[in-house]
């Protein structure tokens, strides 16, 4: 599993040629499209996150030592 300064690297190196806010804006959400949704049984009231715009869940479980949160939404950004 890649460490965090590895990941913040990628997400670095994605972003650096998108000079304009919509073409940034626009790959954000190619990045969300790209995620696993969250099943029908963790899209509970329990994880749903109140007060957002659009719904939004928040899982989590812990691998291997380390805390992974998914999350799920309703809206192409959230």
């Amino acid at each position: 599993m890649a460490g965090i300064d590895d990941i913040q690297d990628q997400i670095i190196e994605e972003f650096a040629p998108l000079n304009e806010w919509f073409d940034r804006y626009e790959r954000l959400i190619a990045f969300g499209s790209e995620m696993p949704r969250l099943s029908e049984a963790e899209r509970t009231d329990d994880n749903l996150i109140n007060d957002c715009q659009s719904r939004l869940w928040l899982a989590a479980e812990l691998i291997d030592g380390r805390l992974v949160f998914y999350a799920d939404s309703e809206a192409k950004i959230t």
